[in-house]
C-alpha cells in the first residue's frame, strides 16, 4: 500500500531538479573546501567542478545510463561558471552570501539548459 506516489511523467523532471541542486551544492562546497586548505585560487574552481561532476557520473554509472558529461549536456560548464563567480564574489561579500550566489548561478544555468535544451556539439566517430 502506497501513500504517496509520483506520476511517471513528473519523475524525470524531479530527478533533474534534484540533480541540479546536488550539482550546485557539491560544486560550491568542493570549491570552498579547496580554498580552506590554502590551495591557489586558480585551482579551486577546477576542484569544485571535479567534486560536482564526479557525483553525477557515479550515479549514472551505477544506473546503466551514459553520464551527462559524455552526452554534450551543459553540465560541467555550469559548475565552472558558478565556481569562478563564487571565487570572485567571496573577495567582496560574506562567505555564505557568495556561496548562495554561486549555487544559485549553477542551479539556474542547469535549469535553463534543461528547459531550453542547451547542448554542446558532440564528435561522432565512425569506425
Amino acid at each position: 500500500m502506497r501513500f504517496f506516489t509520483v506520476p511517471q511523467k513528473h519523475l524525470g523532471a524531479l530527478l533533474n531538479i534534484a540533480d541540479a541542486a546536488g550539482l550546485a551544492l557539491f560544486g560550491i562546497l568542493g570549491t570552498s573546501k579547496t580554498l580552506e586548505y590554502g590551495v591557489p585560487v586558480s585551482i579551486a574552481p577546477i576542484m569544485g567542478v571535479v567534486t560536482g561532476v564526479v557525483g553525477g557520473m557515479i550515479r549514472d554509472v551505477l544506473t546503466p545510463v551514459t553520464p551527462m558529461v559524455m552526452r554534450g549536456e551543459f553540465y560541467a560548464s555550469a559548475v565552472i561558471i558558478g565556481a569562478v563567480l563564487y571565487v570572485i564574489i567571496r573577495a567582496f561579500l560574506p562567505e555564505v552570501l557568495a556561496m548562495c550566489i554561486g549555487m544559485f548561478t549553477i542551479f539556474a544555468l542547469r535549469m535553463a539548459a534543461l528547459y531550453w535544451q542547451f547542448k554542446f556539439p558532440s564528435l561522432r566517430i565512425k569506425f
